[in-house]
């Protein structure tokens, strides 16, 4: 892989316009890291998020040694624009976060402005091909924001009522005797409330964000990507619903205080590795065989 030379060396050889257009894409994604890192200090647990952070910086630092060596084939009809349409778009999202602090959909808003304005100086400057080598790290990095309410709570009342109905039928081939209502289940030693944060909502982003970057790593196009993410959902919800039915076994074989506290937690991260391991196997199989070498 080629290696790329220092950046503060490559910027400093760009022509005055273009060193003044990224200063102003700077301020736009540092508009968007502040809004997001502030959320992220509000309390809201994202040490998944902060995972996708880093594994978007280290796919971007992957290619870059070859974006280095990439020929210069500007496109300033296509970049200019959106350059300026992200550096606007980014002034009302901006002022409400000032008004009344991080909320989803604003920073939803700040990161379309960001990719905007980052893809378009991209393809002002050096074309399509290294916008195109740079795409993954860009949008994969849409994976760590938080999902808006009206997408998430539909999301999450399905991934209950699967994960609920996944245990009460594994109690029932069990042999317990499992009654079901809502989304308790009630089982001889006490009930087992399948509530919203056992729903599984934040096994899909880490799991999904996990397909994704298998995904890319093996080199998987469209058609072979998108059905990594399709397969991976039928994972999660077993994986969680794995979850739930181990803590129902725990509380009935062991007891309660088997399910409290960092018991709960472990059992948690445990079947997210699970999960983990199936999704590597899928990908495996999606990859098939590589092809023997040819004898001479």
């Amino acid at each position: 892989m080629p290696t790329a030379p220092p950046l503060a060396t490559v910027v400093g050889a760009w022509p005055r316009p273009y060193q003044v257009a990224w200063a102003g894409v700077a301020a736009v994604v540092g508009m968007f890291v502040y809004a997001l890192a502030s959320y992220w200090l509000d309390g809201v647990d994202t040490s998944d998020r902060l995972l996708i952070v880093l594994a978007a910086g280290w796919a971007w630092n992957r290619v870059r040694g070859d974006v280095a060596s990439f020929p210069s084939r500007p496109l300033p009809v296509l970049g200019v624009p959106l350059v300026a349409l992200g550096c606007f778009v980014v002034a009302p999202p901006w002022f409400a976060f000032a008004q009344i602090g991080a909320k989803p959909v604003l920073l939803w808003f700040l990161y379309a402005s960001a990719l905007a304005a980052l893809g378009g100086v991209t393809l002002a400057q050096f074309g399509w091909r290294t916008l195109n080598a740079v795409r993954f790290p860009l949008f994969f990095v849409a994976l760590a924001l938080p999902i808006p309410s009206r997408i998430n709570n539909p999301i999450q009342a399905v991934l209950q009522d699967w994960t609920t109905t996944f245990a009460f039928q594994g109690f029932l081939a069990w042999g317990f005797e499992c009654v079901r209502e809502g989304f308790v289940l009630r089982l001889p030693h006490g009930d087992l409330g399948v509530v919203e944060a056992c729903s599984g909502i934040r096994s899909v982003t880490a799991l999904t964000a996990i397909a994704v970057f298998l995904a890319h790593l093996r080199g998987f196009g469209l058609v072979r990507g998108t059905l990594t993410v399709l397969l991976a959902v039928p994972i999660i919800v077993f994986v969680n619903g794995c979850r739930v039915f181990l803590t129902g076994m725990l509380q009935e074989y062991v007891g309660r205080e088997a399910i409290l506290g960092w018991k709960h937690e472990a059992l948690g991260f445990a079947l997210v590795f699970i999960g983990l391991g199936l999704i590597v196997l899928l990908t495996k199989l999606l990859a098939g065989r590589e092809a023997p070498p040819a004898v001479s």
